[in-house]
């Protein structure tokens, strides 16, 4: 792919070199620039030495160009595809650069800037040359903020048939569970699992997806980001665990069990917000949520633990305070169903 956008930028420059309205010292200098860059012996240095000489030339935009796609790191090459951006509406290379920074966005796990941008390519190229990938970058992008609703929208309406977007979609929305079986098979699926994962506070799982980027692929560009991502995850002190993209029922069965507080009928609904990694941590947030969002229970898992607010006799009651927790407090919460069996009580998630 590199390859061919390169050589389209050639022939794009030699077109531009051969216009009556250039200098001749200009165009010399721009094929300068053509041959370093096709020998990947260009370097930014050149580039700016070249604007700074002719600040008005009409060739700025691929000489910009030039310099986003020969950086390698990957934080400036933002910087230099996002200034393309605003610089350039109607650039031949504004497309492309489109395409470059959603990639790189998606790498960096910045989400939301990923789903701004993708939805500027979309309106900007309805019909563009990237459109496919640049929709399956704003699915991924929905899938990761947890708008599933959304995510499901563009796979059905652009047919995208990546197994990991439509399976992981319909399991969160219909609770269908092919979710990622298959996700080892290339570096793109198994960094997305790992995101979803992380998303998920699913650390140790999130640890292990990313592991094996890197064991399995570790000339991937998902690589260097995996390697990102567990600097992220090592306060959490991450353990490498088996199977972590086998779905499991999501239902907890509380052990010890916890006396039932008296309440009409044999089901209610509240809300789940977690996982902590420390039981002082957790019995913080259960103080300061106690008070203003009702009752509340604190639940240990294996390697976690997770906090149980309320009790409400529908979802939607359910809902407010999740919304109310995730406006004032930051914690994405999820709606569970309560179901009471003798003494014990067991969880099911949203």
């Amino acid at each position: 792919m590199l390859k061919l956008i390169r050589l389209k930028v050639l022939l794009l420059s030699a077109i531009a070199l051969y216009s009556p309205y250039i200098l001749a010292d200009e165009k010399s200098d721009l094929v300068n620039l053509s041959n370093a860059f096709k020998n990947n012996t260009y370097s930014r240095q050149l580039g700016d030495e070249f604007i700074v000489k002719y600040p008005k030339s009409q060739n700025l935009d691929i000489v910009r160009f030039f310099t986003a796609e020969a950086e390698t790191n990957l934080q400036k090459s933002e910087k230099d595809y996002l200034l393309f951006i605003r610089l350039y509406k109607k650039s031949d290379f504004t497309e492309t650069a489109y395409f470059r920074i959603c990639g790189i966005l998606y790498l960096s796990n910045k989400i939301d800037s990923l789903i701004r941008q993708s939805n500027d390519y979309l309106y900007l190229f309805p019909d563009g040359k990237y459109k496919k990938e640049i929709s399956a970058f704003l699915t991924k992008g929905y899938l990761l903020s947890q708008d599933y609703t959304k995510a499901e929208q563009i796979i059905r309406k652009e047919k995208i048939t990546d197994s990991i977007l439509s399976d992981y979609a319909q399991y969160r929305n219909y609770y269908k569970r092919s979710f990622i079986s298959d996700a080892k098979n290339n570096s793109s699926d198994l960094y997305l699992a790992g995101n979803i994962l992380e998303k998920s506070k699913k650390i140790n799982e999130a640890f292990s997806a990313y592991s094996d980027v890197i064991k399995l692929f570790p000339k991937s560009p998902e690589a260097f980001s995996s390697k990102k991502r567990i600097i992220q995850l090592m306060p959490y002190k991450p353990v490498l665990v088996s199977r972590y993209l086998v779905i499991t029922e999501d239902r907890i069965d509380i052990s010890p069990s916890r006396e039932i507080i008296p309440i009409k009928g044999e089901e209610y609904y509240c809300v789940e917000i977690g996982p902590f990694y420390n039981l002082a941590e957790a019995k913080k947030i259960r103080a300061e949520t106690r008070n203003d969002y009702g009752s509340s229970v604190i639940v240990k898992r294996p390697r976690e633990f997770a906090i149980y607010i309320g009790s409400f006799s529908s979802p939607e009651e359910a809902l407010d305070i999740k919304i109310r927790l995730s406006e004032e407090l930051g914690f994405n919460g999820h709606i569970v169903l309560v179901r009471k069996n003798g003494k014990n009580e067991y969880y099911s998630g949203e």
